[in-house]
């Protein structure tokens, strides 16, 4: 039933992705109406699986607009808890990351920390929103403040930068300097090293921690673009492409089809065509084509930021393929919408190229020479500034530290003329002292020697208390298996001597042949008890005795299992009883004791037709990696719960009422385990039992011999 309902549900959001794919050239409330089926199903969603799934289709809807976006995450978030799914939390809080203040982000963190402990993999995700944190608070701070932070962030960099840490510890740190670098600097001598030691530890991370690539990748990109390190970002951006690809896939392998990753296509495509000049052809027509299509069906951008960038696209366009009247036609709408977002020196590189090309005003050509030159300069001046400031934020460091190991050298020459005239004093209290030193350490050792003494002779006592109580239990254990064996064997022995006593003196008496036989068959019946009482004793004496002899032979064991058949046929009723020989191989030769092996069968088959009054005994063998597997399996009354671990217990029989010592079972598994084997049952009440042991032996199929094993 509540496989039925998840399919439905998971049906429904298939009808219902397709339906308003097709739908939605005609509703500009497509996206509402997604949203309000997926809550109806949810409503009547129970189980964790379909809900979840239900709620990240919720949120994937919800990309487009701020506020339901953030109530579809936290409710997915606050499901995900209850349902202690540490896989989601942590999605969750990854997410959760992009949308929220200061505060909020140190309790994602906190969070995050906490889950930890269940999953330390998720290491990725907590730098993520370390570094988001590191964003946020950049904003809140004073000038002095961010170069404080720049200053203490170095000092770990200092100490992080060395492949004994961790590599999630030192990308957590080189982001952090890039973030601030990148802000307090528009150039820097050290950025450049930073990002470079960036990329090849990202390189490193495993692929499952996609949001911090790609949030990496998205700041390498711009800080290389605006560096003029054309090459390093578009570098950058393919591989942000093809991680964007991935993530695409991976989420359309979940049957998540709503997320939608366009504007972060477009973004990049946006950035790799600021950085034309060294595309290839092939690329740039590529990603002119691409960014226009999104630009153009997005809802977002068509009335928004596309409405401005495709006449950048048809700039860099028209450079690229130096089709410069139309460059120039581009040139003359953007700066009638005075909406530059090209930097201006780069801009006006442009228009200078265009306008020399296309052999235009000479008046208009020197104006923008001289805007160049000015604007040049100006960056220069900006450049110089930043470089002073780094010098300044790095030397205040030094300029600190030097500080502090000058006052440490005043503070100890202070304290080294403070002490001058304490320094013989000193002298002879330590002369003193070392005198003392010598005298405790010396009955120090004697004290320790001695105790050593006392701590060897006080185990040597334990341990002779230890040996007399096992000794001592091993006498009350052989006392109580003495009295044990006695009052069996008394109560075993007397039974069949009885009945051969009593039934010889009314064989004496009787004078009816029918009656006659009956005692004789008695008779019969008690001596082969009498017989196996004895010869079980004999077995077990030798068993304590630890003298087991083996005589090894070669036989067929499919025909010694007919013998079986034979022997035991005789001996019940065929209308009651059917007995059955399993033999997967007709000619299967073992190496093996046959006389160990017939005391094994016949304690197992004798068990099983005493305990089956009626239905099927089966007994056969199969061929395994050592050895053979012989067994027995019956449908009589089975073996109580309470009574299985008692089976193999000397003088223990689940019915008292039942022929026999107690100590056949016992015997067959000392026989197996003295040969290396295993020995074992399965068994349910009312419903039968098995028994079977594993023997390692040799055995030959068609004069192939598949293992060599001694019985």
């Amino acid at each position: 039933m509540e496989f039925t309902l998840i399919l439905r549900n998971k049906i429904s959001i298939f009808f219902l992705f397709f339906i308003t794919m097709f739908g939605q050239v005609y509703s500009n409330n497509i996206e509402k109406a997604r949203i309000d089926s997926l809550n109806t199903l949810l409503e009547k969603a129970a189980d964790w699986d379909t809900r979840k799934y239900i709620l990240e289709n919720i949120f994937d809807l919800s990309l487009n607009e701020y506020e339901r976006r953030y109530s579809s995450l936290r409710n997915l978030y606050s499901e995900a808890k209850k349902e202690n799914d540490v896989e989601e939390q942590v999605y969750c809080l990854k997410e959760l990351g992009n949308y929220n203040n200061i505060d909020s982000l140190l309790v994602y963190i906190n969070e995050c920390q906490n889950l930890m402990k269940y999953n330390a993999s998720i290491k990725g995700t907590l730098i993520y929103l370390n570094n988001k944190y590191e964003e946020a608070l950049f904003q809140t701070l004073s000038q002095n403040g961010r170069n404080e932070r720049l200053q203490n962030i170095q000092n770990d960099y200092k100490l992080y930068n060395n492949s004994q840490y961790d590599i999630y510890d030192q990308i957590n740190i080189l982001e952090k300097l890039t973030i601030y670098i990148y802000e307090l600097f528009s150039t820097s001598t050290l950025h450049p090293d930073y990002l470079e030691n960036l990329e090849a530890l990202l390189d490193k991370i495993p692929e499952e921690n996609h949001f911090l690539k790609a949030n990496i990748y998205i700041r390498l990109a711009r800080v290389y673009t605006r560096l003029n390190e054309s090459e390093k970002a578009v570098d950058i951006d393919l591989k942000l492409l093809n991680h964007i690809d991935n993530l695409s896939r991976y989420y359309i392998s979940k049957k998540r089809y709503f997320r939608d990753y366009s504007l972060n296509y477009y973004t990049t495509y946006t950035r790799l065509l600021s950085n034309f000049e060294v595309l290839t052809k092939d690329q740039l027509l590529e990603f002119y084509a691409k960014a226009n299509l999104i630009g153009n069906n997005l809802a977002q951008l068509k009335n928004g930021d596309h409405l401005y960038n495709r006449h950048y696209f048809n700039l860099y366009k028209s450079l690229f393929l130096k089709n410069y009247s139309a460059a120039l036609n581009s040139i003359q709408i953007i700066d009638r919408n005075n909406f530059n977002k090209i930097p201006q020196i780069k801009y006006l590189e442009y228009k200078i190229k265009v306008y020399k090309e296309l052999n235009l005003n000479k008046n208009e050509l020197a104006n923008l020479y001289e805007q160049y030159i000015y604007y040049h300069k100006q960056n220069d001046a900006v450049h110089e500034i930043d470089k002073l400031n780094e010098l300044q934020t790095f030397y205040d460091i030094n300029n600190l530290k030097e500080k502090n190991a000058q006052l440490l050298i005043e503070k100890k020459d202070f304290e080294l003329k403070n002490n001058q005239s304490t320094i013989l004093f000193s002298f002879c209290l330590i002369f003193f002292l070392i005198i003392m030193l010598i005298i405790a350490f010396i009955l120090f050792y004697h004290k320790r020697k001695f105790n050593h003494f006392l701590e060897n002779e006080n185990n040597e006592l334990l341990k002779i208390k230890k040996q007399l109580e096992i000794e001592k239990n091993k006498a009350e254990r052989s006392e109580r298996l003495k009295s044990a064996f006695l009052a069996n064997m008394s109560h075993e022995i007397r039974t069949p001597l009885n009945a051969i006593v009593g039934f010889s003196q009314l064989l004496v008496d009787e004078e009816e042949n029918g009656s006659k036989r009956e005692f004789v068959n008695i008779i019969m019946t008690n001596n082969e008890l009498l017989l196996r009482v004895i010869n079980d004793i004999l077995e077990l004496s030798k068993i304590e005795s630890g003298f087991v002899e083996y005589y090894e032979e070669n036989f067929n064991i499919s025909e010694y299992f007919d013998e079986l058949k034979t022997t035991f046929g005789s001996k019940i009723d065929k209308n009651k009883l059917i007995i059955k020989v399993e033999k997967p191989i007709d000619n299967c030769i073992v190496f093996l004791d046959k006389s160990r092996l017939g005391q094994l069968m016949m304690n197992f088959i004798s068990n099983a037709i005493k305990y089956t009054p009626q239905g099927s005994i089966i007994w056969g063998f199969k061929v395994i990696d050592d050895g053979i597997r012989v067994y027995v399996k019956d449908t009589g009354i089975g073996i109580e719960e309470h009574k299985k671990d008692k089976v193999f217990q000397r003088f223990e029989k689940l019915d008292n009422f039942a022929q026999g010592t107690g100590l056949g079972l016992s015997i067959c598994k000392a026989l197996v385990e003295n040969a290396g084997g295993k020995i074992g049952f399965n068994s349910t009440q009312g419903k039968g039992s098995e028994f079977w042991a594993e023997i390692p032996c040799r055995v030959v199929i068609n004069n192939v011999c598949i293992e060599n094993s001694k019985l």
